[in-house]
């Protein structure tokens, strides 16, 4: 392998953290709201389950 500047990897860790800190703020931002979608999902599928079994 050739020579790698010594700042590349400064620049990669910068990338690194800058990504992983928007990812990190994404999960958070939109964790209620996704979870408030699937117990919403969760709750119609146990009234429908109920009525199809009576049929």
């Amino acid at each position: 392998m050739g020579y790698l500047d010594p700042g590349f990897f400064g620049l990669l860790s910068q990338i690194g953290t800058a990504l992983l800190l928007v990812v990190i703020s994404a999960f958070t931002f939109f964790s209620k709201p996704i979870k408030k979608f699937f117990n919403k999902l969760s709750k119609k599928e146990e009234k429908e389950q109920p009525s199809e079994k009576e049929e």
